[in-house]
């Protein structure tokens, strides 16, 4: 398993930098592993101010890679620095590349940056091979003049490559990176090493800004033995600008060497001390490499047998194998198992694992209610439960192992159902159907139920109920435990409550009856069995009150069956005087003596409104002049206010009963009303709002008036005056009889109700049917033959032409 390293610790002791990216493991290799660089400067020469052109600098470098036939480029990682805070953007034989990280350090005395930059190249360097590699597109011109001033202006690139040879033994390669300033003196503790075999052991670094001119106090020593590499690296200048994988001394102001330290480590050591100083020159440590020999275990891990049990639980049978390892694999690691990827438990084994060895374990796991089947089951060795581990292995991705499984077993639904309600007998005691609970289960097929009379009784297995006959309660509050048996032989206990009930009806009011102005309201009330498997006995009483004071007790209510209603009719009457509303109570369970034993009532309340007819006034008849044939325009809207006697009372009317009756066309012109015949009875309909109406008629008739003379001809043919009128003659006075006769007494004109108007031409004498009588006066007499009227009209009318 993938495991986490302490970094490197750090200490700067001397004259320390202002802001720097202390030297920290990035990763660590194990197994048949070595390590190699290649790189180049981008500065012309030496950056020291003896050369001439010290800010001359180049935009692209190149070196050559080589490996070894048999050899295998695992990893890649290009670093590329400089003066400044960097150009990010490089290209790397044609191929543009921004930086995963950019480390950084400020220089304390001047605060002026510098920086290293880095990219992962691993799959670029696989695919193009050995040859010549190219950075190119590295832009530093622009910020080294501020750095030429103090020798500190240079640029340059590495590539690391951590490479797997099968015939080499079984290393462990670390790499540390950063960017860190080396001050008078600068230390760096190596830890978690295993060093197995001193042989083969070196240490590399990829170093910028040293001088071969600067040589005061310039060491790198390890466990306080000094190093150097000669001819290239001297004890006392070890970063002069030299390439200890090429043998280059021109790599100027960086340095890419290795050295042999099989002398200066021991087997059995576990950490490594280095020290670098530097007296005088300026020098910035970004990577250090080490190889030492080592020995690994090997952890793989497998699934034996994986036994379901009740409750979402297997018995897990698991091994784990040191088959490939060269150590034996330590007691504790922990190993975890997951469905899915999800995490069940962490456990450790409790044995040392050899060479070559095996441990075989057993572990319970419970899947959580989120997984369903099928799923993964999945060991990790050498797992902490988050991904990490505690073994250096040579391989660390084979730990794991999965299995699909398919079947689980889960245990019978523990939801306790809502329980049973019955009815208390005569006794006190209750009988229960206790099947009826099964519907309230949640089963699966092939579940088994089984009941009892205490939680005890169910866990033990004692006691069964015998459910074909009822089940006996004669104590509350009770309840019954059931036990429920999976298919697979799961359990779950659960409980339902037994409770005593009186088994009272539910009461609905259906209908209210009453007839106007009577005392007596008729009453249907609804009686129902709530209960979907209890039955009511008969003869519950019903009692009823009215306003608070005991009516009478109903004893008629049947046997009820589940869910069935009876209507129960009864009638109160309301005594004389009681203004509404009347409340009414139907009490179920209770008598006139009050409430039964065992018993809790029930019980609906309304009210009783009576209804009233409203009082009326009388209205007398109206009677008009005769317009003609009986017509006549009334008005009786003073007729609205006084025919009712309570202000709130409202008024409508009628021009028959059946329309009052009905509400039907109203009249709605009482002032100004035109009867077209008379007499013609109006019927005024008052309403209170109790539905009981009352009404109040009158005549609408006629009478003949005196007729109303107008004595005046004007025969000119204008329209006005061209005819004799009288107001008030014509269709009233049926059978009334006009003579018109000129001043000699002569008869000229005879009229009635079937003649027309006199238009001035006689119908009687010599001038009938001739021209208009001159001007002149004339008389007439108006006989109107009317009882009322026996006396005749007699006068004068005056007849023009002009």
């Amino acid at each position: 398993m993938k495991h986490l390293i302490l970094y490197a610790l750090l200490f700067c002791l001397g004259t320390c930098w202002g802001q720097d990216t202390p030297v920290v493991l990035y990763r660590q290799f194990n197994g048949p592993f070595d390590f190699t660089c290649f790189g180049n400067t981008l500065n012309t020469g030496e950056n020291n101010l003896q050369i001439p052109d010290i800010c001359a600098i180049e935009t692209q470098s190149s070196a050559s890679f080589s490996l070894n036939a048999g050899s295998t480029v695992e990893k890649a990682y290009l670093y590329w620095a400089g003066s400044g805070t960097g150009d990010l953007n490089v290209k790397l034989n044609g191929v543009d590349l921004q930086p995963d990280r950019v480390l950084s350090l400020v220089m304390g005395s001047s605060g002026l940056p510098f920086f290293s930059a880095f990219k992962e190249v691993t799959n670029l360097v696989q695919t193009i091979g050995p040859g010549v590699y190219t950075l190119s597109d590295f832009d530093l011109t622009a910020l080294i003049p501020d750095y030429c001033g103090n020798a500190t202006n240079f640029g340059g690139w590495a590539v690391v490559v951590i490479y797997r040879d099968n015939s080499l033994p079984i290393n462990q390669v670390n790499i540390y990176d950063g960017l860190q300033g080396v001050p008078s003196t600068l230390q760096i503790q190596l830890d978690y090493l295993n060093v197995v075999d001193a042989v083969g052991a070196k240490i590399g670094f990829v170093a910028w800004e040293g001088d071969a001119s600067l040589a005061v106090s310039e060491t790198l020593t390890i466990n306080n033995n000094p190093l150097s590499s000669l001819p290239l690296n001297p004890v006392n200048n070890a970063f002069n600008g030299t390439n200890s994988y090429t043998g280059a001394n021109n790599m100027y102001n960086m340095d890419l060497d290795f050295y042999d330290i099989q002398n200066n480590i021991q087997p059995g050591d576990t950490t490594a001390s280095i020290a670098l100083t530097s007296g005088q020159d300026f020098v910035m440590v970004n990577v250090i490499l080490t190889k030492l020999n080592t020995l690994l275990a090997e952890i793989t891990s497998s699934i034996a047998t994986v036994q379901p049990k009740c409750g979402r639980q297997f018995d897990v049978t698991y091994q784990l194998k040191n088959t490939l390892g060269i150590a034996a694999v330590p007691a504790n690691i922990p190993v975890a198992f997951y469905a899915g990827n999800q995490l069940l438990t962490v456990v450790l084994n409790n044995t040392i694992i050899p060479p070559g060895g095996s441990f075989t374990g057993s572990v319970t796991v419970t899947i959580p209610a989120n997984i369903t089947v099928p799923f993964e089951l999945k060991i990790v060795a050498d797992d902490t439960g988050t991904g990490t581990g505690v073994v250096s292995e040579s391989n660390e991705d084979n730990n794991s192992f999965e299995l699909s499984v398919n079947e689980m077993w889960d245990n019978p639904s523990n939801i306790n159902p809502t329980g049973l309600v019955a009815c208390l007998q005569p006794n006190g005691s209750v009988q229960f159907d206790l099947n009826l609970l099964i519907s309230q289960l949640i089963l699966q097929t092939g579940d088994q139920v089984r009941f009892y009379g205490s939680l005890s009784d169910a866990q033990n297995g004692n006691q069964v109920i015998n459910t074909s006959t009822p089940y006996v309660v004669s104590n509350f509050p009770a309840n019954v435990y059931i036990l429920i048996v999976s298919n697979k032989g799961c359990t779950s206990i659960v409980s339902a409550p037994l409770l005593a009930n009186n088994c009272m009806p539910q009461l609905a009011l259906q209908n209210i009856t009453t007839a106007c102005d009577s005392q007596i309201a008729k009453v249907t009330v609804t009686i129902t069995n709530p209960y979907t498997n209890l039955t009511l006995v008969a003869g519950i009483p019903v009692s009823v009150y009215l306003n608070g004071v005991y009516v009478e007790t109903i004893n008629s209510v049947p046997i009820l069956n589940p869910l069935q209603s009876f209507t129960l009719g009864f009638s109160v009457t309301v005594p004389i005087g009681s203004p509404n509303p009347n409340l009414v109570e139907v009490i179920a369970g209770q008598n006139a003596f009050g409430t039964l034993p065992n018993t809790t009532p029930v019980s609906i309340s309304f009210d009783i409104n009576l209804r009233k007819t409203p009082a009326t006034n009388p209205l007398a008849d109206l009677k008009v002049c005769n317009l003609g044939l009986g017509k006549g325009v009334f008005d009786w809207s003073l007729y609205e206010n006084q025919v009712k006697v309570q202000p709130a009372d409202q008024v409508q009317f009628y021009a028959s009963q059946s329309d009052a009756d009905a509400i039907q066309n109203p009249i709605s012109n009482i002032q100004n009303y035109q009867a077209n015949h008379t007499p013609l009875p109006i019927i005024a309909r008052v309403d209170n709002g109790s539905g009981c109406p009352a009404f109040q008629g009158f005549q609408l008739t006629t009478y003949n008036c005196p007729p109303e003379i107008f004595n005046y001809l004007s025969i000119n043919g204008d329209g006005a005056n061209e005819r004799f009128y009288i107001k008030g003659l014509k269709d009233v006075f049926l059978n009334h009889e006009l003579k018109i006769y000129n001043r000699w007494g002569v008869l000229l004109f005879t009229g009635n109700n079937q003649t027309p108007e006199w238009t001035g031409v006689p119908n009687e004498g010599q001038l009938i049917a001739q021209v208009p009588v001159p001007d002149g006066t004339y008389f007439y007499v108006l006989q109107l033959n009317d009882p009322d009227f026996p006396q005749p009209y007699t006068g004068y009318l005056y007849v023009t032409h002009r």
